[in-house]
């Protein structure tokens, strides 16, 4: 059966690892479940929640072919990097990678206004040709996750 979740599972708390307020979330993709910390000295536990239902309508309504899911966000000004899930959109599926976005490999500073222009184009190998983890539900799913 597909399914997709992302929430949080933990109020605010200080982490000595990140020196930082954290939450941590876990997200849920079909069988595959994976937790993570997302920081909250740039955005709050409700920011991440409002852009991650906004990116999944953004894909959903509009039917554009991709879409993102940021789960740790700093400042850009001062970050060297971001986390965020990709998502990439066919007739019926959703394919969903976990990636770090380098912001010193972009040509331009990061803009949060354009995080979508940002998504790269869906490789399945990295350039040793080995496979690039990736996970797979389909559209019904993500609609079941906003209607929640």
């Amino acid at each position: 059966m597909n399914k997709f979740d992302i929430k949080f599972i933990s109020p605010p708390f200080f982490s000595s690892e990140y020196q930082d307020k954290v939450c941590l979330g876990k997200i849920k993709i079909n069988d595959f479940e994976e937790s993570f910390f997302s920081p909250l000295s740039f955005w709050t536990k409700e920011k991440y929640q409002e852009h991650w239902r906004r990116s999944i309508q953004r894909m959903m309504l509009n039917q554009v072919a991709n879409s993102c899911l940021i789960t740790s966000m700093y400042n850009p000004q001062e970050a060297n990097f971001i986390v965020w899930w990709l998502f990439y959109r066919d007739a019926k599926n959703v394919h969903i990678q976990n990636q770090v976005l380098f912001l010193q490999d972009l040509v331009e500073p990061f803009n949060i206004q354009k995080m979508y222009d940002y998504i790269p184009k869906r490789k399945q190998y990295n350039d040793e040709g080995e496979s690039i983890s990736e996970w797979k539900t389909n559209i019904l799913s993500l609609e079941s996750f906003l209607n929640t």
